[in-house]
């Protein structure tokens, strides 16, 4: 049985626990598809970078 959830939040923890893949929206608009893994191991767009930073500089990010 196939099963779809949408999950909208911007806990990341969360995102990594119980999703299989994610689609980042800024301003209503998507920016980035991935699988999780994906995503947490290689963010492409900024707004995903942004997301994944822990102080909001790029230089920080520890994906």
């Amino acid at each position: 049985m196939g099963i779809t959830v949408v999950i909208i939040t911007h806990e990341m923890k969360v995102i990594q626990e119980i999703c299989t893949s994610v689609a980042v929206l800024e301003n209503g608009e998507v920016q980035e598809v991935s699988s999780v893994t994906e995503l947490f191991a290689n963010p492409k767009s900024k707004a995903a970078k942004r997301l994944l930073l822990l102080d909001g500089k790029e230089e920080d990010y520890v994906g």
